[in-house]
């Protein structure tokens, strides 16, 4: 297994672009956890309070996924964004979401959804799916990462939310 010293080592020159260093976090993942799909959603708030909104996957496609959101609570990523806790299912329901290659389609045999924080608040979320059960080692690299994530993450939406007042 890769320390994850080295994964950082691999973003480092990807932190000025939020949407390029998740997308690069995620086939960073890919490589190391055999993921075979995977979403990247960030914090914003508004009127009605906080919401996730999709950034970036990995071999996902959706027509509207540059318009999916879910609200704090709302959804599996919404609730993982509300507790500040990762969830893991080892065992997907066959049909829950369909992994699409030039080859065939397949659900996969396990998700995880672990939050990205910074300081304690949660900045982001992202969703793992693997044909392979994860394994601890694989769960304890995402929160070794977690922190390191979350900061760029965090100063990403802070320069947003600085150009959006000016």
């Amino acid at each position: 297994m890769i320390e994850t010293a080295h994964i950082i080592e691999v973003l480092r020159p990807l932190e000025k672009e939020l949407e390029r260093f998740a997308s690069g976090l995620l086939s960073v993942l890919a490589d190391e956890m055999q993921i075979c799909q995977g979403t990247f959603f960030v914090t914003g708030k508004d009127k009605d309070g906080l919401y996730l909104r999709y950034l970036c996957g990995y071999a996902y496609h959706r027509e509207d996924a540059g318009t999916l959101r879910f609200r704090f609570g709302e959804g599996l990523p919404g609730q993982v964004a509300e507790d500040g806790k990762a969830m893991e299912y080892r065992q997907v329901p066959p049909g829950y979401m369909n992994v699409i290659s030039g080859l065939g389609q397949s659900s996969p045999t396990s998700l995880v959804i672990h939050p990205l924080k910074h300081k304690q608040q949660v900045v982001g979320v992202m969703e793992l799916a693997s044909f392979q059960t994860m394994v601890p080692d694989h769960l304890g690299m995402l929160d070794e990462l977690e922190s390191y994530v979350g900061g760029v993450v965090f100063k990403h939406l802070a320069q947003e939310k600085k150009k959006a007042r000016s």
